[in-house]
């Protein structure tokens, strides 16, 4: 099941496994959106895929895909027990994940049509 937030700059999906309940999907979604809110100008698409441990105690697993306006694509993944602590771990990953490439990004120096930096 996929479940969509869309804003005028970005949009998140979360999909979930069967056996992952709703109630995960919505945790998910609020804690991605609050741990990547403050670079929504810089974020196109974010894909969150929800995976939960086995009967016998595995890790769970969440996985966020984030597609950066013009400057590519990266990924962050949480793993743990319960489902919640995955997804807190692949939110702050994320977050520190972001720090980077948009800084080198607004930091490369701007050209003008003539091929001179500005």
């Amino acid at each position: 099941m996929t479940r969509r937030w869309l804003s005028p700059r970005m949009r998140i999906d979360v999909a979930r496994a069967a056996t992952v309940p709703a109630q995960m999907r919505a945790y998910a979604e609020y804690r991605i959106f609050a741990a990547l809110a403050r670079r929504a100008k810089d974020i196109r698409h974010i894909h969150v895929q929800l995976e939960a441990g086995d009967e016998a105690g595995g890790s769970a697993q969440c996985t966020v895909t984030i597609d950066l306006e013009g400057i590519g694509r990266v990924r962050s993944t949480g793993r743990g027990a319960p489902l919640r602590a995955a997804i807190d771990e692949a939110a702050e990953r994320a977050a520190a994940l972001l720090g980077a490439p948009v800084r080198r990004a607004r930091a490369a120096p701007e050209f003008t049509p003539d091929g001179d930096a500005a």
